[in-house]
């Protein structure tokens, strides 16, 4: 099946199955034979991640009740760069098919296979839709893949943390830039090297040149590549050899809209194609990108670039440790597990070494909480980021992107 059929198929399973899409249909005076290939889609309304906060339910397929019911489908959490949190759902068996295209790509051109074993990083595990309790270091996937805590990757851990990543012998890494940098600038302060790795995966945050450089320093044997993907759909693109982030056509269908047709880039707004559970069409993903075809040796799908997207910064405390910013997902993910998700966006800015400044905007019906949240946010930032530190809080309706990126950045450095 082609990716226009693909398309075809999962805009009528989303008119027949999904509330959200039947209503927005009939409001625009359209049936799923009105959406045939990509140009169609301008015919929809672009969807935004504050629908899918307000309406979760509302975009659940008819078909997957019993398995949400039963606590049967994967819970993906996105509080990650943009700020605001989101629940997305997946079927297991769509989950393992949007990972299909990137491993045809990690295989044909980076010879990496999904039985060779890798290091990843996590805040928080879910077992489909249930929270497993904080934990620094997970052996998952029957050994194929050892997890570590981002909350705990500081000067004190990295130690031992070396010691079982070099136990462990990992063929490849998957993690955000900011934190392979912290690893990477340990390794090479303290001489130290991870022979077995061949492979780096960077994904979640743009990958900018000097961070890259930095890395390949600490692991000079291995190929990196950057991969552009998200929790509503997957994998969205894989670099290639050349430097070329072809998108993965079996996943997503991309489209890049324009303000003013003499724009180069535009709003990335991206439909999965594989998720049957929770559909996601014509939706916004909150990155800039330009789109381009080239003649490539690897590929022959369209490249993508994007312009303004997320990248990572670290945190800086009074007695000259770092972080990785990441450490600050836990509170959010903490409050919303344990509350029934009363924050809907949020940022934190540092000012100091020793004060930070939190911006949240709490769900309507919490508008009375914002005393126990922020007592329970302080004492979880505590553990996650350091004792003895200043958390300054306001409350807000409304979060507003960046006017140049048009993106929530969750975290900013105000530090020289």
């Amino acid at each position: 099946m082609n990716p226009q059929e693909k398309l075809q198929k999962i805009v009528r399973h989303a008119y027949e199955t999904v509330p959200f899409y039947r209503k927005q249909f009939e409001e625009n005076h359209l049936t799923p034979d009105d959406i045939l290939i990509t140009e169609d889609l301008q015919k929809l309304p672009v969807l935004r991640k504050e629908q899918l906060q307000d309406e979760v339910h509302d975009h659940l397929s008819s078909r997957y009740s019993v398995q949400y019911m039963n606590g049967l489908l994967i819970e993906k959490r996105t509080s990650g760069s943009t700020g605001k949190c989101l629940k997305i759902f997946w079927s297991i068996s769509d989950s393992t098919l949007s990972d299909a295209g990137a491993w045809k790509y990690r295989g044909k051109w980076y010879g990496i296979t999904p039985q060779d074993r890798y290091l990843s990083f996590h805040t928080t595990i879910y077992a489909g839709n249930r929270l497993i309790p904080n934990q620094e270091i997970l052996e998952k996937e029957h050994g194929v893949n050892l997890s570590i805590n981002k909350m705990n990757l500081h000067r004190a851990n990295l130690q031992e943390y070396f010691q079982k990543i070099h136990e462990f012998r990992p063929v490849w890494i998957l993690g955000q830039p900011s934190i392979l940098e912290i690893l990477s600038s340990y390794l090479l302060e303290h001489h130290l090297s991870l022979e077995s790795v061949r492979y780096l995966e960077m994904t979640g945050e743009y990958l900018t040149k000097s961070v890259r450089n930095h890395i390949a320093q600490a692991f000079p044997q291995a190929k990196i590549a950057n991969m552009y993907g998200s929790n509503e759909t997957g994998t969205i693109a894989l670099e290639c050899p050349h430097g070329h982030m072809h998108l993965v056509e079996s996943n997503a269908v991309v489209e890049i809209h324009k303000a003013h047709p003499e724009d180069e880039d535009g709003d990335v707004l991206v439909t999965s194609l594989r998720n049957t559970a929770m559909p996601i069409l014509h939706y916004a993903l909150g990155d800039r990108a330009k789109m381009r075809t080239v003649s490539c040796e690897y590929a022959h799908s369209p490249v993508i670039e994007v312009t303004a997207g997320r990248v990572g910064q670290t945190i800086r405390l009074p007695n000259g440790e770092e972080k990785g910013c990441y450490v600050l997902l836990h509170p959010v993910e903490y409050i919303n597990n344990d509350l029934n998700n009363p924050i809907t966006q949020f940022q934190v800015v540092q000012t100091a070494p020793d004060s930070f400044e939190v911006y949240l905007a709490l769900a309507p019906r919490f508008k009375n909480w914002k005393k126990a949240i922020s007592e329970i946010y302080e004492r979880e930032a505590g553990t996650a980021v350091g004792e003895g530190l200043h958390w300054n809080f306001h409350f807000e309706e409304k979060l507003f992107p960046d006017e140049h990126t048009g993106k929530l950045q969750f975290f900013k450095s105000e530090l020289v």
